[in-house]
């Protein structure tokens, strides 16, 4: 906890100091120092404090993703007063951020206030940022601390926050040998301090709120924070709700709209269900079973109790998030006794992980066996490393660098060996300090004016973009990696989506984008501000070079669509099941032909999906009719193929086969600025992210030889963990992955209000729900 007074105080004290020696002699001089001097002196009525867990979630933070900053400030004045709440760190370019929030402190009381950025790539754990307050009107510093990072994960980690206290069988996935990223738990995230943004819950792969925690309903957990988690699960968060065996309070909660429609009863003293791990065939339990209302609801049913009557986990989708409902009390102390849940069966079927989720001795033992490959040969291949070459502008910068070179060259020759043989030749060597500097000159001119005519004059965006849509449900959302040059110095408005003012439902930073490789930063950094509570607007210093940004867009009630993408021209038509297979025609007017198009049909009902590649582009305005017999001449395969109890290391499927070719291994530590990313790189990493928590488990159990010493290849996700659709894959859904080239941005977005123009990769997914009958709104 620290305090501290206005730095500016000094020098006003001394300068009053003369004046007043000046004035009225010495004395009066000294008596108005020690007053000041005592006033400044006097301890603040303000106080700043910072728990470490409130750092990051829980105290983890990781770069690359947006964090939340939780500061409690004690106002022991009696006065109200406005103040602003700032947290002071950098962007990857070395630019100061200043990350603020105005709020309004009540006299005598202790108020907690949720500051956000997104710390960049280059973050370490000796890094220490600071936060302050000041008064908003005048902006006299009124308190300060620095904060200290304490714990620091690599961005390509998954976060699971618990809001109990329990590790919940969680522990096994933690471990890195025997899946493609380990997971870090995090417990004691208690619901009464979550963030009150949703944009805080970014760095989390799943929240898990238990029963042993505050329930939605108790006044302590603030309305703020409810909306944030509500909102979250629309953006494509995963809530898991584990209800108690009685006495649950969540349906008539103000998240009670999350959860899927089923009826709730009570079993007393039932055998466990086997999907909680092994040994549990004489435990009894009490548990909720959860049967949906109705028989053609949108609810996944997971897992079953013991008899196979009654589910005891179910999950249905809200937004582009899902939530999956528990009717196991994961912390009834005799499940806890046995260390339940235990193997692959139970988090491996509400998750889709493949891993078999060994415990650390099981581990231990197989090493020594050398059925498990040791982790010090295994390979790392960044899934996502394909997006920054996209977007590194090379043309701003490789004709200057070219031209460049070539006027050093011909300088280097004319003011060196070159130009004093010609001068000797000529009987004019005595002049050679005058030829030098006139080449100086003469250069230094031919310099100053290339350069002022091959500089771009036009601002520009190159980008990579993910487009998302939800046909039945009418939603959309995109992301966006981008690079966006401004061909002048100064500060420049950048804005998501203006039409909707005060919006914190879009996001934009700049954290870099991964691998991460050797960083320039400016030479004169700067410092920018933005609204922590609603970061869609930024005012950046440019210096007429370019900046990367992210951003995250959801369309809205009054949001204006990017030109080209417009709802009337999404994909749009009729989709039923016959046979067993989705039927019908669809038609798009996006801006440009669908490539590579990918076509995923998920059965539901714990089927995995078939997939099948389109060969012919999709082009604006013609119908594409679908059918079982147009999927058979594509030879569909199915998106996973289990192995079996007799040989469980012989996977298929079409992720397997796209593991097997080594996507993006290319792209694995290439330093190489003008990269040049090949079209099936950029498919394999859309769909490896799409697809990421379903991936078949890296090839651990194949021994080194004489003839492979290559170990097993893991892929990593440090970009895109927002992307992943694994869990879709519950549902009856047909989805789809497209690719645009040369396409314009799709999210609306201006610069100085105005539209700049973008040129770059979009890669469209799009989801139909999956019926008997067409959906309601799938004419429109």
């Amino acid at each position: 906890m620290t305090c501290v007074s206005c730095p500016k105080a000094g020098l006003v004290i001394t300068i009053v100091f003369m004046w007043a020696i000046r004035q009225s002699g010495f004395w009066l001089g000294l008596l108005i120092f020690i007053s000041a001097a005592v006033a400044q002196a006097q301890d603040s009525s303000l106080t700043l404090e910072i728990s470490p867990t409130q750092v990051g979630v829980g105290g983890v933070v990781r770069p690359g993703s947006w964090m939340p900053l939780q500061i409690r400030v004690d106002n022991t004045a009696g006065s109200h007063r406005r103040v602003r709440c700032q947290w002071l760190l950098s962007d990857i370019d070395g630019d100061r951020v200043v990350a603020g929030r105005v709020v309004s402190l009540t006299g005598g009381r202790v108020q907690s206030i949720w500051l956000y950025a997104m710390p960049p790539l280059q973050v370490d754990a000796k890094t220490t940022w600071q936060v302050q307050i000041k008064d908003d009107k005048t902006g006299a510093l009124l308190a300060a601390t620095e904060v200290v990072i304490p714990q620091l994960i690599e961005p390509d980690k998954a976060i699971i926050a618990v809001t109990g206290a329990g590790a919940l069988g969680l522990g096994p996935y933690q471990e890195y040998h025997t899946q493609h990223e380990p997971i870090r738990v995090v417990r004691g995230v208690g619901p009464e301090r979550l963030p009150d943004r949703w944009y805080g819950y970014q760095s989390l792969h799943t929240l898990v709120w238990t029963p042993d925690s505050l329930d939605p309903s108790s006044p302590v957990v603030s309305s703020q924070t409810l909306k944030a988690v509500s909102q979250w699960v629309h953006r494509g968060g995963h809530l898991v709700v584990v209800l108690p065996s009685t006495g649950e309070l969540w349906t008539g909660s103000p998240l009670g709209d999350l959860l899927p429609d089923v009826k709730i009863e009570t079993l007393t003293d039932v055998f466990a269900p086997s999907a909680l791990g092994l040994y549990v065939q004489q435990q009894t339990l009490d548990l909720c079973t959860l049967h949906p209302r109705d028989e053609a609801s949108d609810v996944a049913v997971l897992l079953w109790d013991a008899t196979g009557e009654h589910p005891v986990v179910v999950a249905h989708q809200v937004g582009f998030g899902r939530v999956t409902l528990v009717g196991i009390d994961l912390t009834d102390r005799r499940i806890l006794k046995m260390r339940l849940p235990n193997g692959p069966g139970f988090w491996g079927a509400i998750m889709r992980w493949r891993s078999p989720a060994y415990r650390p001795d099981q581990i231990q033992e197989r090493e020594k066996k050398e059925q498990i490959v040791s982790t010090l040969v295994r390979t790392e291949v960044e899934t996502g490393a394909f997006v920054a070459p996209l977007v590194s502008m090379r043309g701003t910068y490789t004709l200057a660098l070219l031209l460049a070179m070539m006027i050093f060259g011909v300088y280097w020759l004319v003011a060196g060996p070159v130009g004093f043989y010609a001068l000797k030749y000529k009987g004019h060597q005595r002049h050679a300090w005058t030829g030098f500097v006139l080449a100086i000159l003469v250069f230094s001119g031919i310099t100053w004016g290339g350069a002022y005519m091959v500089r771009p004059t036009k601002s520009k965006i190159e980008h990579f973009s993910v487009l998302d849509i939800d046909h039945s449900a009418g939603l959309v959302r995109a992301y966006s990696w981008l690079s966006l040059f401004v061909a002048r110095h100064g500060e420049v408005v950048v804005a998501v989506d203006p039409a909707v003012k005060k919006n914190n439902q879009n996001t934009m930073a700049c954290p870099g984008l991964p691998p991460l490789r050797k960083q320039s930063v400016f030479l004169d950094p700067q410092t920018y501000h933005f609204n922590a509570a609603s970061p869609s607007q930024i005012s950046f210093p440019f210096r007429s070079t370019a900046k990367q940004l992210t951003l995250s867009w959801a369309k809205g009630e009054k949001s204006q669509e990017a030109k080209g993408y417009e709802s009337y021209r999404l994909p749009r038509g009729e989709i039923i099941l016959q046979n067993n297979w989705p039927s019908g025609t669809l038609v798009h007017a996006l801006p440009g032909a669908l490539k590579d198009v990918l076509w995923v049909y998920c059965p539901g009902n714990g089927q995995e999906p078939w997939v099948w590649r389109q060969k012919e582009p999709w082009r604006p305005g013609m119908p594409l009719t679908l059918g079982l017999s147009a999927a058979r001449k594509a030879k569909p395969d199915r998106l996973i193929r289990k192995p079996s109890r007799s040989a469980p290391n012989d996977w298929g499927g079409y992720l397997w086969q796209l593991l097997g070719n080594k996507p993006l291994y290319r792209l694995a530590g290439n330093e190489n600025p003008n990269l040049q990313v090949a079209n099936n790189e950029i498919r394999s990493g859309t769909e490896l992210l799409t697809f990421y928590d379903t991936l078949p488990p890296p090839k651990y159990w194949e021994p080194l030889s004489m003839l492979r010493t290559d170990g097993p290849i893991h892929f990593m996700r440090s970009l895109g963990r927002e992307l992943d659709w694994s869990g879709m894959t519950h549902f009856k859904r047909l989805i789809f992955i497209g690719y645009l080239d040369e396409a314009p941005l799709p999210i609306p977005m201006t610069v100085d209000q105005e539209v700049i123009p973008s040129v770059g990769r979009v890669a469209v997914r799009w989801m139909y729900h999956l019926s008997e009958k067409p959906s309601a709104i799938s004419s429109q």
